[in-house]
């Protein structure tokens, strides 16, 4: 009786057992090789960007206290997502789409001056890249190229992923100097005194962005 009733305890223990590994894994056949395990709601694929998506970058003047110049750049690019982590992807800024907020003609010969040889040489630059090196607790991590200069950036926020959907919401302070713009070494160069009309280099990239598979 009591081989009997230790068999019976012994199958439901297994079985519980059983039911529980199964709620979270799932077994992938290999070819002809081991199998392997992974979480049950893992998630992979690539993300890409919605047409016309955009970034907002903020800038200003050495002696201004608040941002003075504010509006947006095109981009477009994905996220490559594995086991429910980014591991990378890769964004392309179009610089001839530097958009200054207002729509007068100051704004559009900014504009132009940004696109000008002291600035983003687009002529010969026509566009910046964000390449995703990884992500850390809602951080994105990467390499930004500006006039052919790589910096590696950090951009801190928020990053959710979920089957559908990858929506990275955040913001990051780029030194423009890295990339040797000419106005913005002469600028730095300058004295103290005379540089309170002066681009400040240190500008703010904030990002919203929403990529579907």
């Amino acid at each position: 009786m009591k081989k009997i009733f230790y068999s019976i305890f012994a199958i439901a223990a297994l079985s519980m057992t059983s039911c529980g590994a199964a709620e979270e894994t799932e077994t992938k056949e290999g070819e002809g090789k081991t199998s392997e395990t992974v979480k049950a709601d893992a998630i992979s694929g690539t993300y890409n960007s919605a047409e016309g998506a955009v970034v907002i970058w903020k800038a200003k003047h050495y002696a201004d206290d608040d941002f003075v110049h504010i509006g947006t750049v095109q981009t477009a690019g994905n996220v490559v997502v594995d086991n429910s982590t980014v591991i990378g992807g890769e964004f392309t800024f179009d610089l001839a789409t530097i958009d200054e907020n207002g729509d007068t003609d100051y704004t559009r010969m900014l504009e132009a001056h940004f696109q000008d040889s002291s600035m983003f040489n687009v002529m010969n630059y026509s566009t910046a890249k964000f390449t995703i090196s990884g992500t850390e607790d809602g951080k994105v991590m990467g390499n930004l190229v500006v006039l052919g200069i790589t910096q590696p950036i950090v951009i801190e926020g928020d990053l959710t992923i979920s089957e559908t959907e990858v929506a990275i919401v955040g913001s990051t302070t780029v030194d423009m100097l890295g990339f040797g713009m000419p106005l913005l070494i002469m600028s730095e160069q300058a004295p103290a005194d005379k540089k309170g009309e002066s681009p400040d280099p240190n500008v703010v990239i904030e990002i919203d962005l929403k990529l579907t598979k």
